[in-house]
């Protein structure tokens, strides 16, 4: 390697390495922010063709939607918790395990109440959780303020020119530009199913809770929906930990209702029919490579794992795909 090369390649890490220093700290914004760009596309080319709008105008319409829809409900979902919060962990810490665990050893089944107690622990930190991250934002609104704004400035931008940024991160990748498509598409078909999943396990767990006006009914329809990103066992441990919490504070007769709302309505329509249909058909993946890259993501990334892991997942596989292709 000759003097030119050597200064090029160093050159070439130093703004990387710059480059990289000053988008970390925004990095997870810019990524949801073009995650739901990606998820918008559609959405836009259909606005503008129908409406004869260009891009500028149905992208504004997107933004505006975007913000009735999924910010205003944020906004409501966050304040609930808030209210529900202390409650929901006094509820939790009243819980008898011992008369549970009696319960098992009477129909065989012993040294559980161990397990219990370490189920109950784990999931009474989520109304605890939700309370510290709102004192976090709060002691932080003016870096919040900032992320906040640059996602919607981001994310207007990204809906405006997705097919322009798309071409223009292709064109840096040093592989095949139909591997980079098949790639990109992936990565957007798994938002939008993991985003449609926590949301549809969100919202269909609600009306059975706020009709049993079971404790933390917000908080627990929140966790059954962030679970749901976990293909088939994350609703049923949502539904158990409800259940087991619904026959402590409100007796026998509101744990089977719930039972019998778990296995006809979130088992029968909502897993087997209607995910079936809007989500397992399109991803193509099976549930353990979906559940690992989700798991594996947020081990390693913390909670925007949610998102990265599938990303890098879809990624990977496509590049390896390719590569058996071509080999």
């Amino acid at each position: 390697m000759n003097n030119k090369d050597m200064i090029l390649t160093f050159l070439t890490v130093l703004l990387c390495f710059l480059g990289w220093k000053i988008i970390s700290p925004f990095f997870a914004t810019l990524t949801i922010a073009f995650l739901f760009a990606l998820s918008l596309e559609t959405s836009k080319k259909k606005l503008s063709k129908r409406f004869k709008t260009g891009n500028l105008l149905a992208s504004w319409v997107l933004i505006i939607a975007t913000a009735i829809f999924v910010v205003t409900p944020l906004v409501l979902l966050t304040k609930q918790i808030a209210l529900e919060a202390s409650s929901f962990i006094e509820n939790v810490n009243q819980i008898n395990l011992s008369q549970l665990s009696e319960k098992f050893n009477f129909i065989g089944v012993t040294d559980v109440e161990m397990v219990l107690d370490k189920v109950k622990e784990n999931i009474s930190q989520i109304g605890l959780v939700s309370s510290q991250v709102l004192i976090g934002l709060s002691k932080q609104i003016g870096s919040f303020g900032l992320q906040f704004i640059l996602f919607w400035y981001f994310l207007f931008y990204f809906i405006k020119d997705t097919d322009k940024i798309q071409k223009s991160f292709l064109g840096l990748l040093p592989i095949d530009k139909n591997i980079s498509k098949t790639a990109i598409k992936g990565v957007k078909e798994v938002f939008v199913g993991n985003l449609l999943s926590a949301i549809i396990g969100f919202v269909s767990s609600l009306p059975i809770l706020y009709l049993l006006d079971l404790p933390g009914k917000t908080i627990i329809a929140l966790s059954i929906g962030i679970l749901s990103l976990f293909p088939t066992i994350g609703s049923i441990l949502g539904y158990v930990f409800a259940i087991i919490l619904s026959y402590f504070s409100l007796g026998l007769s509101a744990s089977l209702q719930l039972l019998a709302y778990f296995i006809l309505i979130d088992q029968v329509l909502v897993n087997a029919y209607i995910r079936g249909k809007l989500i397992d058909d399109k991803l193509k993946i099976h549930p353990i490579a979906s559940f690992l890259s989700i798991f594996s993501g947020v081990i390693v990334f913390g909670n925007m794992g949610i998102f990265y892991g599938p990303v890098i997942f879809i990624t990977a596989s496509s590049l390896l795909s390719s590569f058996n292709k071509n080999s």
